[in-house]
């Protein structure tokens, strides 16, 4: 199926009742699971029904007989205003890597540059309108579903594919999309997912991503989503609180300095818990911190021979971190431990 170009609302009936069953699936998936609007979802989920199609979109021609079906979302380039080439692959079912411990829910193609997915909206003129008033805030997420849902109650949205993959390689530049809406004075938000509240590795790619957010000038703030409403990401806050829920979580977001403040409070609580906070005058040694780490985060964290890289978990996919910024993370766990090498 041919993604449309933006003129006019596309009718939901003509188009299912012509559409194959696996774009039916897609289409649900979107909007009952994930709250998006009709329109917002015709204009950019593709089911992807032959093997080479897949192949094609991945870069993965090599591999074609092996890749399941699935539907691929993609958005704007919006310096051009055209469709990316990049994009996102949901596969029917997760695809289990040899190499990876956990089998991967989406799938970006390999190799060429990454970008954000700047969803295609219903009205021709959104994104152009976004690009010349810095005054209009925008949310950034981990996630197209999530951009869709957002979009669908008025917000403006951007999706990342990965917590990471708001940096190019490197960790220092924004990519393509973002790069050309972060500028001097915009109010960006970013929502990642209510695992922030505890998964260190999502916590140390939204530091990373804020400082260069403000290094441009924008005014970044975090909204949080409260782990006792029991809904990991925020289209799952729209399916089971509803919508106005989501329009709290978005009001309620708090300035990145205040939210970097609570998360130094909470990283430097001491291990220990009642009346006695006597330290351990000896610390463990380096071996046993390792062990005790391993232990805890190896679930999370891979060295992955081939490559020579480091890898986090994002809850998704495995996602390589530069080495300075896993040294970073790596520090930030032991100095929450509160152990200190002389």
């Amino acid at each position: 199926m041919i993604l449309p170009q933006v003129t006019e609302k596309p009718t939901v009936i003509d188009v299912l009742d012509s559409a194959p069953k696996t774009y039916n699936s897609a289409f649900e998936e979107w909007t009952q699971g994930s709250g998006v609007s009709e329109s917002i979802t015709l204009f950019n989920v593709e089911p992807l029904t032959e093997r080479g199609v897949v192949a094609k979109k991945l870069n993965k021609k090599k591999y074609f007989d092996k890749l399941p079906l699935g539907w691929w979302v993609s958005g704007l380039d919006l310096k051009t205003m055209h469709r990316q080439t990049f994009g996102q692959f949901k596969p029917k079912e997760p695809i289990q890597s040899p190499k990876a411990k956990k089998p991967a829910k989406y799938l970006t193609p390999t190799g060429g540059e990454y970008d954000a997915i700047a969803l295609q909206h219903p009205d021709e003129d959104h994104w152009q309108r976004v690009l010349d008033d810095p005054s209009i805030p925008i949310a950034l997420d981990e996630g197209a579903k999530k951009a869709g849902m957002l979009m669908t109650l008025g917000f403006v949205a951007l999706a990342l594919c990965g917590v990471w993959m708001g940096l190019k390689k490197g960790g220092k530049e924004l990519v393509n999309n973002l790069a050309l809406l972060a500028v001097q004075g915009r109010p960006i938000t970013i929502v990642f997912d209510a695992d922030l509240a505890y998964k260190t590795g999502i916590q140390l790619a939204l530091k990373a991503l804020a400082t260069v957010l403000k290094q441009r000038g924008c005014i970044v703030s975090v909204a949080i989503i409260p782990l006792e409403l029991e809904a990991n990401g925020i289209d799952d806050v729209k399916i089971k609180h509803g919508e106005e829920m989501v329009k709290k979580i978005m009001a309620d977001a708090i300035p990145y300095a205040q939210w970097l403040k609570n998360l130094e409070a909470q990283m430097s609580q001491p291990a220990t818990s009642g009346g006695n906070q006597k330290s351990n005058p000896k610390p463990p040694t380096p071996r046993e911190t390792a062990a005790l780490i391993a232990e805890e985060y190896g679930h999370q964290w891979k060295f992955d021979n081939e490559q020579k890289e480091w890898r986090v978990y994002s809850g998704k996919h495995w996602e390589k971190v530069e080495i300075g910024n896993f040294e970073t993370l790596l520090m930030r766990v032991v100095d929450a431990k509160n152990i200190a090498y002389t």
